[in-house]
């Protein structure tokens, strides 16, 4: 997405617990791909959190190097596509100043809606949920969101083969699932 820089972002809390590990109940320390201490000054991470109503699918914390890496992987043409998608259906820069002056610092208004679909989440409904931190603080930068499954579904239509077969090699290896299509696809790449 071609989107203005943020510059430096002034607006953060504590990582909050929706956003904490589930198998560890607590905030996420480690990078879920290479190990890395996400608690080293500096550290800035992504969370990306998918649930089938209340229950957890899957969860990780990806440092922005393992980020880049697995974004390295990707066909420049889904890339494209993708960043297209956003552009046509969501303002985010707007969004991000509309949820700043109506809600301030209060997480929930960024998770309760789909950003695509604007819409609330409906009970039991697949959606994921994503974050980028930074020494142990959510930053309100473009992100967090959410995303219902059927956005999810939008954009992994939008996929190539070359894609796809990126992201279920990297949910199997990290998920433990030979077969991934039970899960969720990852959609922030």
């Amino acid at each position: 997405m071609d989107l203005p820089p943020l510059g430096p972002v002034n607006e953060f809390i504590p990582v909050p617990k929706n956003l904490w590990s589930f198998l560890n109940d607590g905030p996420f320390e480690r990078c879920s791909i290479c190990d890395r201490n996400l608690r080293e000054p500096g550290v800035v991470y992504l969370i990306e959190k998918a649930f089938r109503g209340d229950e957890p699918v899957f969860e990780y914390a990806m440092c922005h190097d393992c980020c880049d890496n697995l974004s390295s992987e990707l066909s420049v043409k889904s890339l494209e596509l993708i960043n297209n998608y956003y552009e046509e259906h969501v303002d985010l820069v707007a969004r991000r100043e509309r949820l700043l002056s109506n809600h301030g610092l209060d997480p929930k208004p960024w998770f309760d809606k789909c950003m695509i679909k604007n819409r609330e989440i409906k009970p039991r409904e697949e959606h994921q949920i994503c974050a980028l931190c930074q020494d142990g603080d959510m930053l309100f930068s473009y992100m967090p969101f959410c995303l219902s499954g059927e956005a999810v579904d939008d954009i992994v239509k939008l996929l190539s083969d070359q894609t796809l077969g990126v992201i279920d090699d990297f949910i199997g290896k990290h998920f433990g699932s030979p077969d991934s299509s039970d899960l969720p696809k990852i959609i922030l790449i």
